[in-house]
């Protein structure tokens, strides 16, 4: 189908390419010319590309918007993840969209001898979508208190970083806790 659109003209091509993005063109790479998120609310943009490790300029093709909705995934932060690309100025135009997890937690430290700007600033630094918000479990979770443990380890010495959902110190809604065992 590529080969004959390619024999008619490059209006057709380009044509083919509007239409049916994913058709064989994808096989192709061509410069990343913009990136753009649809429905995130908690995360920069400029976060969320970072995780997806997508950079403009870069020849990419479907299997590179596989990969970093992949990695976006991974996150554990997103209950659904799409994509589609379009052709901008001989290359792709990407935009992912997102549907955030709708519970996420607000993080408290205890016992962990830093305060907590200090830690939150470590987590940032760590973890691109670290916001003081994470969902009960899964990955971000893990990443959370393997950062924790490290940082921990290094400072500390032994011992297990934990964390686990609470009611907040005023009885009102829940927090995730996170400190040493």
């Amino acid at each position: 189908m590529v080969a004959l659109a390619a024999r008619a003209g490059v209006a057709t091509l380009a044509a083919l390419l509007a239409i049916a993005p994913g058709a064989g063109l994808a096989q192709q790479l061509f410069p990343l010319r913009l990136v753009e998120f649809e429905g995130n609310r908690s995360f920069d943009s400029a976060d969320l590309s970072a995780v997806a490790g997508l950079e403009l300029g870069q020849l990419v093709g479907k299997p590179d918007f596989d990969r970093a909705l992949r990695l976006m995934n991974e996150t554990g932060l997103f209950e659904a993840l799409r994509y589609r690309f379009e052709p901008l100025d001989g290359g792709y135009r990407l935009t992912i969209t997102v549907e955030e997890i709708p519970e996420l937690f607000p993080v408290r430290f205890r016992d962990l001898g830093a305060s907590d700007e200090q830690v939150s600033a470590l987590l940032e630094a760590e973890l691109p979508l670290y916001t003081g918000l994470v969902p009960v479990g899964g990955p971000m979770v893990s990443l959370l208190v393997g950062a924790l443990q490290a940082w921990w380890q290094e400072h500390h010495g032994g011992g297990e970083i934990v964390a686990e959902v609470v009611p907040a110190d005023d009885g009102g809604e829940f927090v995730m806790l996170v400190g040493p065992r």
